[in-house]
């Protein structure tokens, strides 16, 4: 759908200070800090959870290591997306204001 002068007829006026949510580029990346960013050539990633392993026992001298059992449990899967949205102008050339 073609956006037009109507629906934007405080952006032609004169005296308009700023555009909202249009700087979001100023802003310092601060989640970058918090955050590990990974790149993917996969359409999903998986993380698996290893468990069965219990509390280690105290051992005395002389006596053999216990052993214990591991078996994957929980997985996750995560998918990746594309999220776009995009708008278009109305072409108001030749037409009466």
């Amino acid at each position: 759908m073609a956006i037009s002068r109507a629906q934007l007829a405080k952006e032609l006026e004169p005296g308009l200070n700023s555009l909202f949510g249009m700087s979001y580029d100023s802003y310092d990346r601060e989640y970058e800090e918090i955050y590990a960013i990974e790149d993917s050539q996969r359409a999903f990633e998986e993380e698996v959870l290893i468990t069965g392993f219990g509390s280690a026992p105290t051992k005395t001298e002389g006596q053999g290591v216990v052993f214990d059992n591991a078996s994957e449990s929980y997985s996750a899967r995560y998918t990746h997306e594309t999220i776009a949205l995009a708008f278009a102008f109305d072409n108001i050339r030749g037409r009466a204001a």
